[in-house]
C-alpha cells in the first residue's frame, strides 16, 4: 500500500517535478523490485474490494493520513490520467 501512497504523493507533486522523468524513475523502481508493472493500472471488482481493506488498514497508520483519499480506486484513477498521453 505505500507504494500507491508513494505514487499519488509523485502525482499530485507533479508541477514541481518532470513527467518524463518521473515515469522512468518508477519503471526503473519496479523493474529494480523485478515486480512488472502494466500501465493504466487495471483491477477487477474483487481484486479492487481487496485492495480497499488493505488500504484502509494502511491509512489508519499513515502519516498524513487526511491528505490521502478514502477509496483506493481514487488514487488509481489519478495515477491513470498522470501517466495517460
Amino acid at each position: 500500500m505505500k507504494d500507491f501512497h508513494d505514487l499519488y504523493t509523485l502525482v499530485c507533486a507533479e508541477k514541481t517535478l518532470r513527467k518524463e522523468a518521473s515515469l522512468n524513475a518508477v519503471r526503473a523502481v519496479f523493474e529494480h523490485r523485478k515486480t512488472p508493472i502494466k500501465l493504466p493500472i487495471q483491477f477487477d471488482v474483487s481484486a479492487l474490494n481487496t485492495l480497499q481493506n488493505y488500504w484502509n488498514r494502511y491509512r489508519q497508520t499513515a502519516t498524513f493520513q487526511d491528505a490521502l483519499p478514502t477509496h483506493i480506486e481514487q488514487i488509481i484513477e489519478t495515477v491513470n490520467k498522470w501517466v495517460s498521453p
